[in-house]
């Protein structure tokens, strides 16, 4: 039996982003409905690969515990509506009090620099016990408890004039919704599922970014005693860049399943471990041709065909294990390299694990305000393609839950 309901709003994703973007809209008295694949809370478990990519509170709760802040995120304070972003920013400000330390709202944002060599990008980050995060994410789950809907795979989503339409299955059965207006707030892998679904949303292409957790000793850690909480180091090339990525001191390397594709993150709340990891990813900012050997290593890494790998360095850079097709092994061993002589490292006790996915390639074309032309659709968080971490996904989750009550509010439906 099917099971139909209308509502005003739709909001796919019920991580930070998503229950932001939930908490902005209904404020404005509309009905909103909060769809996630992944269990509830207090059903998510360490220990299962599946509850580490979704659920409520999304990938981040387990996770480095990683706030930060401008410049991280450059695009997060380049959206136009100031007013409105500063608000987002105070509310999340009040959530987080307690818990966390933000620093002002920042006055002259400015414009990102040019990288040309390698270099370390500096801002300023604050780590979170996994207890406080899971103390805030139950707290808004429970302020949200009658939109969600947990466990829910969507089937398909259609655009329906300037609204949406999706059909979800539970447990209890299908749901049918029909709202007026959605948000797409699935994380990193958002733009795969539901949106994937969405054969007439506009795309363009952002990144490919693949790359390598890289294990040592944490004695022998190379940002071991970096000041920086997340030592970013840059690197760009023509047409792409190298980055490190998530630094991990005494934690662990965690295996992430999403929907059957498997990949590899850091986590830092954990007993020490004796080891530390970081990213290591290649970002890819021009989009290859069709059908050409990037575009087939891409494609073969997201549809879940690559193997998970673990290696030495040196036998990965020697090129006696494959960990991705050749043109992606290819830029991360020359990129390791170069990192490696910067460091003065030779990365005889490193070990690489793979694959890890940070950037799907192709995201929903966005207007400045993070809504995709002529219809009721936005994004926000990591599902842009623009920006990710917890910070911005909290803030850009509000931001545009908070402008599309605005847009929604003036003929609401019942929830």
């Amino acid at each position: 039996m099917v099971d139909y309901r209308k509502t005003d709003l739709i909001v796919f994703g019920a991580g930070p982003a998503g229950l932001a973007a939930t908490i902005a809209a209904r404020s404005h008295g509309i009905g909103v409905k909060l769809i996630e694949i992944g269990p509830r809370l207090e059903a998510r478990s360490r220990y299962q690969a599946a509850h580490l990519a979704s659920g409520v509170g999304g990938a981040g709760l387990y996770s480095d515990g990683k706030f930060s802040y401008w410049p991280s995120a450059t695009a997060l304070w380049s959206l136009p509506d100031e007013t409105r972003l500063r608000n987002s920013y105070n509310w999340f400000c009040g959530i987080t009090q307690g818990l966390i330390n933000p620093p002002p709202f920042p006055q002259h944002p400015g414009a990102p620099r040019t990288i040309s060599a390698l270099t370390q990008k500096h801002y300023e980050s604050e780590r979170t016990t996994f207890k406080a995060r899971h103390h805030l994410i139950s707290t808004l789950q429970e302020a949200l408890a009658s939109s969600l809907v947990p466990e829910a795979t969507v089937r398909e989503i259609s655009l329906a004039g300037q609204g949406v339409a999706a059909s979800v299955e539970t447990a209890a059965g299908v749901i049918d919704i029909e709202a007026r207006g959605a948000v797409m707030a699935g994380g990193r892998f958002g733009g795969l599922k539901p949106l994937g679904l969405i054969t007439n949303i506009p795309s363009v292409f952002r990144r490919y970014e693949f790359g390598l957790r890289i294990l040592t000793t944490a004695r022998d850690f190379p940002f071991r005693d970096s000041s920086d909480i997340d030592p970013k180091l840059l690197l760009r090339n023509t047409d792409h860049e190298w980055r490190t990525f998530c630094t991990i001191r005494e934690g662990e390397v965690s295996e992430t399943d999403f929907l059957g594709l498997v990949s590899y993150s850091g986590r830092a709340d954990v007993a020490p471990t004796h080891f530390s990891n970081f990213g290591f990813n290649v970002r890819i900012t021009k989009e290859p041709p069709l059908g050409s050997l990037m575009d087939d290593a891409a494609r073969r890494v997201l549809d879940g065909r690559v193997e998970t790998f673990q290696a030495g360095l040196p036998e990965y850079l020697a090129g006696r294990i494959a960990g991705y097709d050749s043109p992606i092994d290819t830029m991360l061993r020359e990129g390791l390299e170069r990192l490696l002589d910067f460091l003065g490292e030779s990365g005889d006790d490193m070990v690489v694990i793979g694959p890890c996915i940070e950037g799907i390639g192709y995201y929903p074309k966005l207007d400045s305000n993070l809504r995709v032309p002529d219809c009721a659709v936005w994004a926000a968080g990591d599902n842009t393609g623009l920006f990710r971490g917890l910070t911005a996904a909290f803030v850009s989750g509000h931001y545009v839950g908070d402008l599309a009550g605005d847009f929604l509010s003036g003929a609401s439906t019942s929830n």
